[in-house]
């Protein structure tokens, strides 16, 4: 009786790998620089001597270059989003597709979101309670604390 009981607990566990492998296939990867922006915001942490107590990532698909932007209040997230993708289009004469991040209240706001929808940046949201989505930001904050 037993024996009955492995092959199946085996096959669903196996089921689970590949569904997990189908998932991380989908995830597309950048193919040229700015193609796809992650960011995450990391926080509440000891406040700095001049009074930040948030840091914001950037980091380049294709080119794993990373940007730290030290931010007071996560309200800040949309200007130091702004001034990295108009610096990095400068730089790279390239502009921004895609921008990777979680569905923190910093990102969903109007205001960034707006700016984004203007200037043609595709929005790409990982999933509440999934961090794994946005796993190489997830990553990088991290290695940072």
């Amino acid at each position: 009786m037993r024996s009955n009981v492995k092959p199946a607990l085996h096959q669903s566990r196996l089921e689970n790998i590949l569904e997990k492998h189908e998932r991380e296939k989908e995830r597309e990867r950048a193919t040229r620089p700015l193609e796809i922006i992650h960011t995450d915001v990391c926080g509440p942490l000891d406040t700095t001597w001049d009074g930040f107590r948030y840091f914001v990532t950037f980091l380049g698909d294709y080119t794993h270059f990373s940007v730290i932007c030290l931010i007071k209040n996560k309200s800040d997230v949309y200007d130091a989003a702004r001034n990295y993708i108009v610096e990095c289009e400068s730089k790279w004469n390239s502009r921004g597709y895609k921008l990777r991040r979680d569905m923190g209240g910093e990102y969903v706001a109007n205001e960034l979101t707006d700016w984004c929808r203007e200037r043609g940046i595709k929005i790409d949201y990982a999933l509440a309670a999934t961090p794994q989505l946005n796993g190489r930001a997830e990553r990088l904050n991290r290695t940072l604390t």
